[in-house]
């Protein structure tokens, strides 16, 4: 009597082309994650710049000027922490230009000026990373 038997398992390369395809979306996997995680710190890093522009800019319109915001002694002073993120100029992250002067015909008078701030480039220390330029106004107090 012949005996028919069924084989159980699998074969050599059946184990082999399973395991190439596991491996490619394991490769896949942790390169996407590097990359999203690169994003991420970029992402964070424009973030902050942003928010102390934002931060710059709302103090030049209650009133101080550029040398009471920036510098060494200004209220939004260089530190080690945004040396590390944002491009300086004059020890200042984010700048303030000097104010013009612009009529606008229903609010009058006002002061226009413009904040800039750079974030540094996650891979090198040089000033090749964004740049953002804010016009912001005030009414003319000075």
């Amino acid at each position: 009597m012949n005996m028919i038997r069924r084989q159980k398992g699998f074969t050599l390369v059946e184990v082999l082309t399973s395991s190439v395809v596991i491996g490619m979306g394991l490769a896949a996997a942790v390169a996407l994650s590097s990359t999203v995680m690169l994003q991420e710190e970029m992402a964070w890093r424009a973030s902050v710049a942003l928010n102390y522009q934002e931060n710059v800019s709302r103090l030049w319109q209650l009133g101080f000027e550029p040398a009471e915001i920036n510098g060494t002694n200004g209220i939004m002073p260089m530190n080690t922490f945004m040396a590390q993120l944002m491009v300086a100029a004059d020890n200042a992250v984010a700048t303030v230009e000097l104010s013009t002067a612009y009529t606008d015909p229903v609010a009058g008078q006002l002061q226009e000026t413009t904040t800039i701030a750079t974030v540094k480039n996650f891979s090198s220390a040089t000033a090749d990373g964004s740049t953002t330029v804010t016009s912001i106004f005030r009414p003319t107090i000075r």
